[in-house]
């Protein structure tokens, strides 16, 4: 049974945004993120023979990913593992673990978190999603024609909003994909655009995708901890590509969020002419 100094010593270090909670006599790790079907990301804080401190997800990840689709698929399988390797966690038969670090805690939670909404994620496609290209398709594919063979792809959302940005500020105002060269010096967690306006910083997130929008509110309560100030908005497709819990979440960190491009337009761009001015 952990401490309550150590329970109380790592509640300190997270911000307010996480909780440690005691249920059927684990310490949950209580956070703003949550799986596809709104069910809350499952961490603990547990602790070695040794007493050192780790994540875990109690194996809940891999209980709830759709059996045929991720479980068994080895393609699904090599995907996962690159997921836990970057993140630096370990799988421990069917539970993922990571170690806490002495500093920095509630971004080791954060990171922890992202790799399990995308292990989640793709429980939500078939099994065959996951399964290569056969060298016979891939050379077909090499081999067929370009011209008016499809229509041409639409822009990414974030692309629009770049251009919608474009058409409203002067460039020296915008930095595309910025991280702050101090806080976050492994750019961990990017911001789509930063505007430099009177008030401050704005932060503008385009999530197009779900895993985009999680990973949006991720990087909002982090930057938070990190003490990195300033205004966050969203503005999202407006396509029901989000489902309304992520939009919450989103709504959570978020000053303001611009539930549609297209149909808001006209109350962007004066949104952020007002936030740029001198």
């Amino acid at each position: 049974m952990l401490s309550s100094r150590v329970i109380d010593d790592f509640q300190t270090q997270i911000s307010q945004s996480f909780r440690v909670e005691i249920h059927d006599g684990l310490h949950r790790i209580a956070s703003p993120f949550y799986f596809a079907d709104g069910d809350g990301v499952v961490i603990a804080l547990v602790e070695d023979g040794v007493g050192e401190l780790s994540l875990s997800d109690t194996g809940n990840t891999l209980f709830r990913a759709h059996y045929e689709a991720v479980y068994q698929n080895k393609d699904a399988q090599r995907e996962i593992k690159r997921i836990l390797a970057a993140a630096g966690i370990s799988r421990r038969r069917d539970e993922f673990i990571k170690p806490l670090p002495d500093k920095w805690p509630a971004e080791a939670v954060c990171e922890f978190a992202r790799a399990l909404l995308k292990i989640d994620d793709m429980s939500l496609f078939p099994a065959q999603s996951f399964q290569a290209t056969p060298p016979a398709a891939a050379k077909r594919d090499a081999l067929a024609p370009v011209a008016g063979s499809a229509p041409p792809r639409r822009p990414s959302h974030k692309a629009e909003v770049g251009r919608l940005i474009e058409d409203v500020l002067p460039a020296h105002r915008v930095s595309r994909d910025w991280t702050h060269p101090e806080r976050d010096r492994s750019r961990a967690y990017p911001i789509d655009f930063k505007i430099d306006g009177k008030a401050g910083a704005l932060f503008l997130h385009a999530p197009g995708r779900k895993t985009d929008a999680q990973d949006a509110a991720i990087t909002a309560y982090r930057l938070k901890g990190l003490g990195i100030i300033g205004r966050h908005v969203a503005v999202l497709r407006g396509d029901a590509a989000l489902k309304e819990r992520t939009i919450t979440q989103l709504n959570d960190v978020c000053e303001v969020t611009f539930g549609n491009l297209e149909l808001e337009r006209h109350n962007i761009k004066k949104f952020l002419r007002e936030a740029a001015a001198d």
